[in-house]
């Protein structure tokens, strides 16, 4: 698959999981995580780049920064950000999709004579106390809240 965006950082797994909620190894495969300073070199130029630091002035930092100013980059953080955002929420309702697909299969759970309706009805027993009367509208004058935020 293509690489569609590259993120440069100090701490891969703490950057995948900012950005998309999980863990970097169920990053998409679209993506490319590079925190190796040998590895920045094979970036190419032009690439859609996020870069993503949790450390103050690591080493692929600096190189980062050296790399930045010989090559030219797409750095919009913004609009990357907003297509991480588009493809998650496109994740998201396919995944929804998917599993109202699954909930929709329970005809065919009831007629296999699975469903609730073949189960025996479960006895409950009456509550322990009846349910608290109504609250009154203020505190009773003897109560020590009464004074302090009547």
């Amino acid at each position: 698959m293509t690489i569609a965006l590259t993120i440069v950082t100090d701490r891969p797994d703490a950057a995948v999981r900012a950005l998309f909620g999980f863990s970097a190894d169920r990053a998409p495969d679209w993506l490319a995580v590079i925190s190796s300073i040998g590895d920045l070199s094979g970036i190419p130029t032009g690439a859609p780049v996020l870069s993503l630091w949790f450390s103050d002035g690591s080493t692929i930092e600096a190189m980062w920064r050296e790399e930045r100013s010989a090559r030219s980059f797409d750095l919009d953080f913004q609009r990357h950000a907003d297509r991480i955002a588009d493809w998650l929420a496109r994740r998201d309702a396919s995944e929804r999709k998917y599993c109202a697909e699954a909930c929709g299969t329970g005809s065919a759970r009831e007629e296999a004579g699975t469903g609730a309706a073949d189960q025996p009805v479960a006895a409950t027993s009456r509550p322990s106390a009846p349910p608290p009367a109504a609250l009154p509208a203020r505190a009773p004058q003897s109560s020590p809240l009464a004074t302090k935020w009547s």
